[in-house]
């Protein structure tokens, strides 16, 4: 079976309140020691209060995956955390996850015992630092927590990460596109295949460590379905690493009348926009378009991205074009 193996984290979760940022607000605070048990994704709304405003920590206790073979890694993923904060392994500090939307992985493998205790701490102070908008655009109102899924992945020695597939139209031909990066180490040659309608549409031989863009015309029958996608890296022949994209057509210009949406919602949402012919603008600060708008490149529901003016000027053209798959970017 391709990587990556996934065992999630999802309960129970031990909480502890480590301290409030507003102790005098009522409905923003809780005493320090407060403690109790969640699943995880989830915010603090019903443990700790709506208005709840300040540092938690989440524990969350896991054996060690079983029958690892030497060329394997296990990975340990944040989904995201309202409105940012940091991950501890068996007393050793991994690294920061940075926002609600943007997901941080780190390699655990070498930092694992038999039995281990997992620490996400999670802090959302009264005031952030440069505005709500910038750490939590659409979450301004809703409460914080650990809100993405926390996973391990057990992984080859190679994969596929910022992995982005679009369509965009040409005078007389739809286009499929795919680009994304290679982590990790190998020490055969590697290939992207993705295959769809069964049949391969596109091929390139990759690197680890460099960014690989791949396009093909689609046949007109395919141009006009939603297809079914099969993204393979295959070293020798055998995947190394292997997902599935469901991928709806571009319809061309964008509509004159759009939504803009400002909070950045799950994967099913998007899918769910996709089956009703919904268009949305979704907002994405730029700081974070490199990790968010790869990961919904394929939902036909983002007709465009918006940002500030202020932060479209000061990304540049050619920023912005790299990261618009076929969309244009526009004014927030």
């Amino acid at each position: 079976m391709p990587y990556p193996h996934v065992m999630r984290l999802r309960g129970p979760w031990e909480f502890e309140v480590l301290r409030s940022a507003a102790a005098d607000s009522p409905g923003r605070s809780a005493p320090a020691g407060l403690s109790g048990r969640v699943r995880a994704p989830c915010d603090w709304s019903q443990s700790l209060g709506l208005g709840f405003r300040g540092a938690v920590r989440y524990r969350r206790r896991f054996n060690r995956p079983s029958g690892l073979d030497p060329h394997e890694r296990v990975w340990l993923v944040v989904e995201g955390v309202d409105a940012f904060g940091a991950a501890m392994l068996n007393g050793r500090a991994l690294g920061q996850a940075p926002g609600y939307a943007l997901p941080a992985s780190f390699d655990v493998t070498e930092w694992l015992s038999p039995s281990n205790e997992l620490f996400i701490d999670v802090e959302l102070p009264d005031e952030l630092p440069g505005g709500s908008a910038a750490l939590r655009p659409g979450r301004e109102t809703l409460a914080g927590g650990l809100i993405g899924e926390v996973r391990l992945e057990v992984r080859a020695g190679a994969f596929i990460e910022r992995l982005a597939i679009w369509t965009t139209r040409e005078t007389d031909a739809a286009v499929l596109q795919a680009r994304g990066q290679i982590g990790g180490n190998a020490a055969s040659p590697l290939a992207v295949v993705v295959n769809g309608a069964e049949r391969e549409l596109l091929y390139g031989e990759v690197r680890p460590g460099r960014t690989f863009e791949l396009s093909g015309a689609l046949e007109p029958l395919l141009a006009s379905a939603e297809l079914s996608l099969e993204i393979k890296l295959l070293a020798g022949g055998v995947a190394l690493w292997q997902t599935d994209r469901r991928l709806a057509m571009a319809e061309g210009p964008t509509p004159s009348t759009v939504e803009t949406l400002r909070q950045i919602l799950p994967e099913a949402t998007y899918a769910e926009f996709d089956r009703a012919g919904r268009t949305i603008a979704q907002a994405v600060p730029v700081a974070w378009a490199d990790e968010v708008c790869p990961r919904l490149a394929h939902h036909r529901s983002i007709v465009a991205w918006a940002a500030s003016a202020a932060e479209l000027a000061q990304a540049g053209d050619e920023r912005l074009s790299r990261l618009a798959f076929g969309r244009p970017w526009v004014k927030a």
